[in-house]
């Protein structure tokens, strides 16, 4: 029997296809393929705990690997990293002098630090929303000379936009914002179809009287510094 989640992309998919498809299904995942004349669709949903974005992206890329291996007759080589390998590292690093180190860094980053919910001057954030915004190309090739010139970068830019965004509307001093890191140190690891990465919390002290340049500086030299410590896991930091 088809059970197939209520999603816009699938339903327009099963409209325009002769109905033909093959489930499988569990609490964790859902495959379903759907067959039209000319085409086959391939609708693919993961719970995040079982992989991150570049794992997705790694699947994508295996199956187009074995679909053009299977087109040219070709014997299929593809061997799957083990997730066993990322657990038996990461097992040799909580027993390392390396993560007493890392843990040195976070814990003296917030020692004297609380994460709070954020709420806007007089109104609290009530649900989680996403907002989206488009640039021209013209500001975004004036942005990027900016950076070029501050030696800096895009990612540098928006962080410090977001910075002060957050400072206007939350009224507060001490900006927290998680960045994501990949956390696949070797090849290896970028071979494993998993989760693996991380988030590192990094920590904007944003006043009024601040120089934006300097601000873009500062939070270059943060990632700097914490990018080498971003095998610590945040989870780890918050229940210490």
């Amino acid at each position: 029997q088809l059970n197939i989640s209520k999603c816009f992309l699938c339903q327009k998919l099963i409209e325009n296809s002769k109905k033909e498809a093959l489930s499988t299904n569990s609490k964790l995942y859902e495959a379903v393929f759907l067959k039209s004349e000319k085409s086959i669709y391939w609708f693919l949903k993961i719970h995040h705990i079982l992989a991150d974005g570049w794992a997705f992206s790694l699947i994508f890329r295996k199956v187009a690997q074995c679909y053009n291996q299977l087109l040219s007759n070709e014997d299929l080589d593809y061997q799957a990293a083990s997730f066993e390998l990322y657990l038996e590292n990461e097992k040799e690093y909580i027993g390392s002098n390396i993560y007493e180190r890392d843990k040195e860094f976070w814990l003296k980053q917030y020692e004297s630090k609380e994460l709070t919910t954020l709420e806007a001057k007089g109104n609290k954030i009530k649900e989680n929303a996403v907002y989206q915004f488009s640039i021209s190309k013209e500001a975004y090739q004036l942005i990027g000379e900016y950076c070029k010139n501050q030696k800096s970068t895009l990612f540098h830019f928006f962080l410090g936009i977001t910075a002060i965004s957050l400072f206007r509307v939350v009224g507060k001093k001490d900006i927290t914002i998680l960045i994501p890191v990949l956390n696949r140190s070797n090849r290896k690891f970028r071979e494993i179809i998993g989760l693996l990465m991380n988030v590192i919390p990094l920590n904007l002290s944003v006043s009024s009287e601040m120089n934006f340049v300097d601000l873009q500086a500062a939070i270059g030299q943060m990632l700097r510094e914490s990018y080498r410590h971003h095998q610590f896991q945040f989870t780890d930091l918050i229940n210490i």
